[in-house]
């Protein structure tokens, strides 16, 4: 995965807008559904930055604001890791899907059927490694550059006027 460690990772996104860089003002750049990317990358095929790789076809969608879609984001992500094939969401977040274990993984599937062969191979493991190494090379880079990048989870944060080219 990504780096953890620093303490502006543990705050809560509501007061990162308001750290500086250098005294200066930062925004926070997001790098949404990077295990799927990288799968679907590993097969030769690319992904627009704007599709929203978590949204299964379930009705009234509302992309990142959608309740269900944390479920699904994790119900997603642990599959590439369970080489059993066991994985089940817990029975609230189930209910919040608003479909049952059985149609979830059907439409799952069916959303990602050009890389449905690596669900369930523990393929999650490999892309964290590569995400983590798209990580440090990007703040390598930026450092190199003289410009300073603090890793989040699945995020950046950059001084505002650094986002396109973080990008």
């Amino acid at each position: 995965g990504r780096f953890y460690g620093g303490w502006w990772q543990s705050i809560p996104s509501l007061y990162r807008p308001h750290i500086r860089i250098n005294g200066k003002k930062t925004t926070e750049m997001d790098f949404s559904s990077m295990a799927l990317r990288i799968v679907y990358a590993m097969e030769g095929m690319d992904v627009s930055k704007d599709e929203d790789l978590y949204d299964i076809g379930l009705p009234n969608w509302e992309v990142q604001r959608d309740p269900r879609r944390k479920p699904i984001k994790t119900f997603i992500n642990a599959i590439m890791n369970d080489e059993t094939g066991n994985f089940k969401l817990p029975s609230e977040a189930q209910k919040l899907t608003g479909v049952d274990h059985k149609t979830l993984h059907k439409l799952v599937l069916k959303r990602h059927e050009k890389i449905a062969h690596h669900f369930s191979t523990g393929v999650g493991l490999t892309t964290q490694f590569m995400d983590s190494r798209i990580a440090e090379e990007v703040m390598l880079k930026m450092m190199h550059e003289d410009v300073l990048v603090l890793p989040i989870h699945d995020s950046f944060i950059v001084r505002l006027g650094f986002a396109n080219w973080l990008n």
